[in-house]
């Protein structure tokens, strides 16, 4: 009996690699896998890397969610490959590590480590230092998922050491925040965390561009609540909502109720409903057709995401 389970089940193992699995029927030529190849194969016919690696990534995800497992670590390679022969070192790094990401949920664990390697050669190649930042913080949370946290807390170090050459006081909050989320992750109990928050709050409130303000305070706020902190959210979301008020520009006012109601609705926060509802008055009013048009598409975006 147990020789024949063990024939059994080695059988369900050659079923599921050709088909779907032991218990579902069908062939390979129409089940799950088949319509998969499909897509793999439509998104290697896209113009470029950069959008043949988004669409392999959506796709892997999705296998993944089917427990399409066996497909997986082909449509992940090809999506590596992709990110390979990405030109722009930003779009490069920032892809291979969501690359990465995937390949860890995929348990294709050596894989995402060749990916994370990669991506650490691209980083040092962009320009944007507040988008190194955030990527070396993506990096930084990969390595200590990997069990790796003495790697992940070097490449904190390595990002905070940019701080100084940021010279734009927004992208220097959000640096500040990429980095603070990477130590509460690494390192629950460094002072860091609360170190950079801090910072970022103040500089979020320091700024003079009242739409870049509300969204600063919008992913300050996001922050403190993922950190349980919820105190702290509910002040800065408050002074998102009072900045975001007083804005006279309706497309700035606009877009920066968006951005609040982005971040609360992700959080689960009902207060989104009452920001979106402002960004959707305040859109209505809008004449030019352009603007308006944009930020319907926008509107429309948030409305649909999970």
């Amino acid at each position: 009996m147990k020789v024949w389970r063990n024939v059994w089940l080695g059988i369900c193992l050659l079923t599921l690699v050709g088909t779907w699995g032991c218990s579902g029927g069908g062939s390979s030529s129409s089940g799950p896998s088949a319509s998969f190849a499909v897509r793999v194969a439509d998104a290697e016919k896209l113009g470029n890397p950069t959008s043949q690696a988004i669409a392999l990534h959506r796709i892997a995800e999705d296998q993944i969610a089917a427990g399409a497992l066996f497909d997986v670590r082909s449509t992940l390679r090809k999506a590596y490959d992709a990110c390979l022969r990405i030109e722009n070192p930003a779009e490069k790094a920032d892809l291979l590590v969501e690359t990465a990401r995937i390949q860890r949920e995929g348990d294709q664990r050596s894989d995402s480590v060749k990916s994370v390697e990669s991506a650490e050669l691209a980083v040092v190649e962009i320009d944007d230092l507040e988008r190194r930042v955030v990527v070396l913080s993506k990096i930084a949370e990969l390595q200590t998922a990997a069990g790796k946290v003495t790697e992940a807390l070097e490449t904190l170090e390595e990002a905070e050491g940019l701080f100084p050459q940021i010279a734009d006081p927004y992208s220097q909050v959000l640096a500040q925040l990429a980095v603070a989320k990477g130590y509460a992750e690494a390192d629950p109990l460094s002072q860091r965390t609360p170190d950079l928050i801090g910072e970022a709050n103040n500089g979020a409130l320091s700024l003079n561009d009242p739409r870049q303000k509300t969204e600063a305070l919008a992913e300050v706020a996001a922050i403190q609540q993922v950190l349980g902190l919820e105190d702290d959210a509910k002040s800065t979301f408050d002074q998102g909502f009072a900045t975001a008020e007083n804005i006279e520009e309706p497309e700035s006012q606009a877009y920066a109720y968006l951005s609040l109601a982005e971040r609360l609705k992700k959080l689960g926060d009902s207060r989104w409903e009452d920001a979106f509802e402002q960004a959707e008055e305040i859109t209505d009013t809008i004449q030019d057709m352009g603007i308006k048009n944009g930020l319907l598409e926008q509107i429309q975006r948030v409305r649909q995401a999970n």
